[in-house]
């Protein structure tokens, strides 16, 4: 039985105002969301991980996949495994 459609659509904006959408699941959609809500800020991994209610290694999985969506309109970086930081390019 094929997987249901349950994509939602995100406009990714660069600072030069060019915009493109990106289709996320609702796990994907939270993730960017909250890092988009504190742009440029860090948000702690445990908090992350207790707001989406999913494990460390699921996390790295939703950031990478996350990461190739936006990719050239907003980077995601690590600080040692303690936090991640959105920042719009």
């Amino acid at each position: 039985m094929p997987r249901t459609e349950n994509r939602v659509l995100k406009t990714l904006q660069r600072r030069d105002g060019s915009q493109i959408q990106a289709k996320m699941t609702p796990r994907q959609e939270r993730f960017f969301d909250m890092l988009m809500e504190n742009l440029g800020s860090p948000v702690e991994i445990p908090k992350i991980t207790e707001t989406l209610d999913i494990s460390v290694y699921n996390l790295r999985v939703t950031k990478r996949q996350v990461q190739e969506m936006i990719a050239g309109y907003y980077t995601i970086v690590s600080k040692w495994g303690q936090s991640y930081t959105m920042v719009q390019l």
